[in-house]
């Protein structure tokens, strides 16, 4: 028979605290989408219509709260659109989501892609959805490329336009849904410059009032910062109105000098035109303009030279050139005259420069450029008279 006391079948203490503490996290566990439900995501009522491209692409820019859980994952965002038909957004990773705020794109399907339908979205947290808010949709602006289905420039660059003698780009945008009835449409501009020049932030063009803005066309000027005047930079142009922002289509910044050169190429006209260019500069202009590019210091030697011959010159006499003359007449292209005497003017009118040239034995030039602007179907003329030069 043996001795040894029965075992204790009561458990021990540490083991106590082992099972209590499993069975609370266990109910922890159980009660976590309880617990989540007290704070669901709440989205912000829209602020405007839900814009597409020709893509049918839609950007859903959210507000509201609790958008990103503490673990910092995206939420899910569906998209429910009026024939029934539910699309999840894929969110953006820039600008990163945060609690108060995310990007989302949506591809919108074909049959709901039509202006004034709508579309109610959601954001999904660890199993809890946030309340609905409704968009209406409509077509976002869309720029059209500028220029021809070939442009000259390379295609990263963009299509060439003149910044004139005051320092100003005219841009005359074509495309869709570029204004919108009772709201403000907004033309920004991003200069892009060179390895030593970064990029400008969106600046605000200026949209003119005449001609009138339209749903397919609009006008606008901007003045072009002076880094980026004479470094062959581009820029980037986007439209927005209230139902989003347009892709950006990109411009090439040419100087006159360069647009004629460019139209012109090696025809013997380049040289009038510039000179036509040039006539109206003072020293100072001209000084600037040859001195571009050079250092600071070596602009300071050009001007000390440039004012030192100015001094030192002689007056040339001709004793009788009316025996021989010559005319040509040349009618500007619309980008010459818009550089000279701006886009108002060109759009509206035909510019024939007239040069009449008399040359004596010695071949010292004297000419007079009269730059006749005539209107297209008008007989009236109105003659500028440039001083004569020698």
């Amino acid at each position: 028979m043996s001795t040894d006391a029965p075992r204790s079948t009561r458990l021990h203490l540490p083991d106590v605290l082992w099972y209590g503490l499993a069975f609370s996290a266990f109910l922890l566990w159980a009660a976590a989408p309880a617990f989540a439900a007290d704070n669901p995501p709440v989205l912000d009522a829209p602020a405007g219509p839900l814009g597409f491209d020709t893509e049918r692409d839609a950007t859903l820019s959210l507000t509201g709260t609790d958008l990103v859980g503490d673990d910092g994952k995206a939420p899910v965002v569906t998209v429910e659109f009026a024939d029934g038909t539910k699309v999840t957004a894929k969110v953006a990773d820039s600008p990163k989501a945060t609690a108060t705020a995310l990007t989302a794109v949506v591809t919108v399907p074909a049959a709901s892609a039509k202006e004034g339908s709508s579309a109610k979205v959601t954001v999904g947290m660890n199993g809890v959805a946030s309340n609905s808010v409704t968009y209406t949709l409509a077509e976002g602006p869309v720029l059209d490329k500028p220029g021809p289905a070939t442009p000259p420039a390379p295609e990263e660059r963009g299509f060439p336009v003149t910044i004139d003698i005051k320092s100003k780009v005219t841009l005359s945008l074509t495309g869709t849904a570029l204004v919108r009835e009772g709201g403000k449409t907004t033309v920004a501009v991003t200069f892009r410059g060179g390895p030593a020049t970064p990029s400008s932030g969106p600046v605000t063009a200026v949209i003119f009032d005449f001609p009138k803005a339209t749903e397919k066309a609009l006008t606008a000027t901007i003045t072009v910062p002076a880094a980026f005047a004479k470094t062959g930079a581009s820029a980037d142009v986007t439209v927005t109105t209230t139902a989003g922002t347009s892709k950006p289509v990109t411009y090439s910044l040419e100087t006159p000098e360069q647009t004629i050169k460019r139209i012109f190429g090696k025809d013997p006209a380049t040289q009038t035109v510039l000179d036509t260019l040039y006539a109206s500069e003072t020293a100072q202009q001209t000084i600037d303009r040859i001195s571009g590019s050079l250092p600071d210091r070596e602009k300071a030697r050009l001007a000390d030279a440039f004012q030192k011959a100015l001094k030192q010159g002689f007056q040339l006499s001709a004793p009788n050139v009316q025996n021989n003359v010559s005319v040509h007449a040349v009618m500007l292209p619309f980008d010459i005259c818009k550089a000279i005497f701006g886009a108002e003017i060109a759009q509206r009118y035909t510019a024939i420069e007239v040069i009449v040239s008399n040359r004596t034995a010695d071949a010292a030039l004297m000419f007079r450029i009269f730059t006749s602007i005539i209107r297209l179907g008008d007989s009236l003329a109105v003659w500028e008279n440039s001083p004569p030069t020698t």
